[in-house]
């Protein structure tokens, strides 16, 4: 039986098969064009070897991937999640590209990282790894080495650009910006809440130090911490500024002179002593590794886990 359209219904049937081509043509023409006037990073072909500062200070080539092995291994326990790892893998391979050429300008000469975590990142040789892990090598070195492997060539971009990722390891239930603890504002570093990381060992501490060693540390005199007052609170909480008799020191000075856990502290003076209460562990900015292992119990991708903390980012493959 043949279906005969009316002239009206053929003129409505034509007009409509015209705008969805009219639509795909301008939806092509817009990816093109949005193609065309993005930059694009430089990739680069196979194996990637790169210069590092190794644990006695010394220069030594290594293949990329096989140096974020002792990366991951060095900065996150063998124990957590394969997610969380698969994420630590993504962002500490982010973090030595931004100083490798040519993505960016070595750290140490020719060495585009060194192997001290207080720097760049911590880096163990698989001799290091062999002596600490000791039965426990084979099993750990195969998860780690998936992690990397799985992952391999992957990095997280802003606009175009590869992104700064650092990380720290327990953030305490929120993150710092890095404005708050750098002074450079960074659109994708801002706090964001953690809920994750309860269970770190060092999600809380505290710190018995004496009034003298105190004073001393800090150079001032003694009876002056008494005086000694915060001035300035960053949105996660964590001291900015503090006071001690119109001396001035940021939370990080603190943190530092002092051997604190985390900028995160409160204190309590008793006669001689001063007790300092800490929550998290590290400068707080960026991936939280507690964090990023309980997402992943909780079902979170590693792909979820690095836009969580890194929110705004794009995750790309470069080679």
């Amino acid at each position: 039986m043949k279906i005969r359209l009316s002239r009206r219904s053929r003129i409505i049937a034509i007009i409509i098969l015209a705008a969805i081509i009219c639509c795909l043509l301008i939806s092509t023409w817009l990816q093109t064009t949005k193609e065309e006037q993005s930059p694009k990073l430089p990739t680069v072909e196979g194996q990637m070897e790169i210069t590092i500062l190794n644990s006695e200070g010394k220069e030594e080539k290594i293949y990329l991937e096989q140096f974020l092995i002792g990366v991951v291994a060095s900065e996150m326990p063998a124990s957590f999640e394969p997610e969380a790892l698969r994420a630590q893998a993504i962002a500490a391979r982010t973090y030595v590209l931004n100083y490798t050429p040519p993505y960016g300008t070595p750290q140490h000469g020719d060495a585009v990282v060194c192997s001290d975590s207080t720097c760049c990142q911590a880096y163990s040789s698989d001799q290091q790894l062999r002596d600490n892990w000791g039965d426990d090598y084979d099993k750990n070195i195969a998860k780690i080495t998936a992690a990397v492997a799985d992952t391999c060539g992957m990095v997280l971009t802003y606009q175009e650009q590869l992104a700064l990722t650092p990380y720290c390891s327990t953030c305490g239930g929120l993150t710092e910006a890095a404005a708050d603890c750098w002074g450079n504002d960074v659109a994708y570093l801002q706090s964001v809440p953690c809920f994750w990381d309860d269970d770190a060992p060092r999600y809380d501490g505290i710190l018995e130090v004496s009034t003298a060693q105190a004073a001393e540390a800090l150079n001032v005199d003694e009876a002056d911490l008494s005086k000694m007052a915060v001035t300035a609170l960053s949105d996660s909480g964590r001291t900015k500024q503090l006071v001690i008799d119109k001396k001035n020191y940021t939370g990080n000075e603190i943190r530092q002179l002092l051997g604190l856990n985390s900028t995160a502290f409160t204190w309590l003076l008793n006669k001689d002593q001063m007790v300092f209460f800490t929550r998290g562990y590290g400068h707080g900015v960026g991936l939280c590794q507690y964090g990023a292992n309980g997402m992943a119990k909780a079902g979170y991708t590693a792909e979820q886990i690095l836009n969580w903390y890194y929110n705004g980012t794009t995750l790309q493959k470069l080679y």
